[in-house]
């Protein structure tokens, strides 16, 4: 019978899509003073995968990638993702989103997104927050699995996150 244990502190990660670069320092100032410096900046990529955000966000989004030097416990997930979705509703206009936080964490073996909406392949965790796995990492780098959201399977994101996962 394996015993319970403590799982290992994870890295914090964050996808921020935006379209003002004023909006993105706003939105990276405060989040580095409430979860302390960035370790490691990833691509800043142009988010061209879907139009779903753009009717609310407008066209010409960006998308940027960064990783927190503090490591978190992973139960804090749905704690950070409420905080993201406060600077979200900060820096909305006229009831739409001018940036777009996912926050996660990455480990050994994967990297989880938070989420405030349920879907099939989201498991719930409290406070109104679902976590979904969207990559695992194996011996041959990272893998994707089924709803694996576009931007994360590109190469350069990817590298990110491996770099990421050097850092423990």
């Amino acid at each position: 019978m394996a015993r319970e244990q403590p799982a290992p502190p994870a890295k914090l990660v964050m996808g921020i899509m935006y379209a003002d670069d004023h909006i993105f320092a706003r939105t990276t100032y405060t989040l580095i003073q409430k979860f302390g410096p960035i370790q490691l900046n990833g691509p800043t990529i142009p988010f061209a995968f879907t139009k779903y955000y753009e009717e609310e966000m407008g066209a010409s989004l960006k998308k940027t990638y960064i990783a927190f030097m503090q490591t978190i416990q992973r139960e804090s997930l749905p704690s950070i993702k409420q905080f993201t979705n406060t600077i979200e509703q900060r820096f909305s206009r006229e009831g739409k989103r001018t940036v777009n936080i996912d926050p996660g964490y990455v480990t050994e073996h994967q990297l989880v997104l938070a989420s405030a909406k349920e879907h099939p392949y989201r498991v719930y965790l409290n406070d109104g927050i679902y976590a979904q796995l969207i990559l695992v990492y194996t011996k041959q780098g990272w893998v994707s699995v089924e709803k694996t959201f576009a931007d994360y399977q590109q190469k350069e994101v990817q590298e990110f996150l491996t770099n990421v996962r050097k850092t423990f």
